[in-house]
């Protein structure tokens, strides 16, 4: 890395296959750095009339997410958005919060 790249510094430390999540909150959210409940999806080329997009195919499987954006506000349940996976000694992986409806 020479003297003029940029680090992109995140907290923790990523899973190995890197990729972004479709999420739906399923309770409302509870504030910064607070960990919260979201429906999980993926993305399918079918969605937006064939456009593709992003689509939350189970609202019954919820996952652990946390969000540590400060003044992003606090949507209730149901906002969208997109998370990153990473490792969790707790919960096995958690969706970190990188853009919500709020």
């Amino acid at each position: 890395m020479d003297s003029r790249s940029t680090k992109l510094v995140r907290p923790g430390k990523p899973t190995p296959l890197v990729r972004y999540v479709p999420i739906e909150t399923a309770v409302d959210h509870p504030g910064y750095g607070m960990e919260f409940d979201v429906f999980a999806g993926e993305w399918s080329s079918a969605a937006a009339n064939g456009r593709g997009g992003p689509v939350i195919t189970d609202r019954t499987t919820r996952h652990k997410a946390i969000d540590f954006r400060r003044g992003a506000g606090a949507p209730k349940a149901g906002a969208q958005g997109w998370a990153e996976p990473y490792p969790s000694d707790k919960y096995g992986t958690i969706l970190l919060i990188w853009d919500l409806d709020c």
